[in-house]
């Protein structure tokens, strides 16, 4: 099972116009580069914000390193039910570590990412996002 730690702090990102079959290896790459940019980004301008929970020990820590697409780990991808898929993932901080991105730092970068366009530019023109411990039913 995943633990807690991951589930509270991993996100769904909702791509409208994509199927499983079609979030072929080279979109989802374009996915988590648009993503590691807009982490990066947000993240060099709010250093402070950037916390990240340990997995284990659930301490945080405040050590902001910049991610790889490495770091950005997909969970699962889903067909939805808007004529899109549901992409859960988490954001970790250096890859093989233990520490986790906290979930509403990797919320407010992508939805600056959205409002400045550059996931429209990647090709993802619907998108939104919500917390995936709300779908658990946490």
């Amino acid at each position: 099972t995943t633990p807690d730690a991951i589930i509270n702090n991993a996100i769904i990102a909702s791509l409208g116009g994509f199927t499983k079959e079609t979030f072929t290896s080279d979109i989802e790459l374009k996915f988590k580069q648009t993503t590691v940019d807009a982490v990066n980004t947000y993240c060099s301008r709010f250093p402070a914000e950037c916390v990240a929970v340990d997995i284990g020990t659930r301490k945080r820590t405040d050590d902001w390193i910049p991610i790889t697409t490495a770091d950005v780990v997909i969970l699962e991808v889903t067909n939805n039910t808007e004529g899109g898929i549901d992409v859960s993932f988490y954001i970790i901080i250096q890859s093989g570590s233990t520490h986790v991105l906290q979930y509403d730092v990797v919320e407010r970068s992508i939805e600056e990412a959205i409002d400045s366009g550059e996931y429209s530019d990647a090709g993802f023109d619907r998108i939104s996002t919500a917390p995936l411990a709300e779908s658990k039913g946490d």
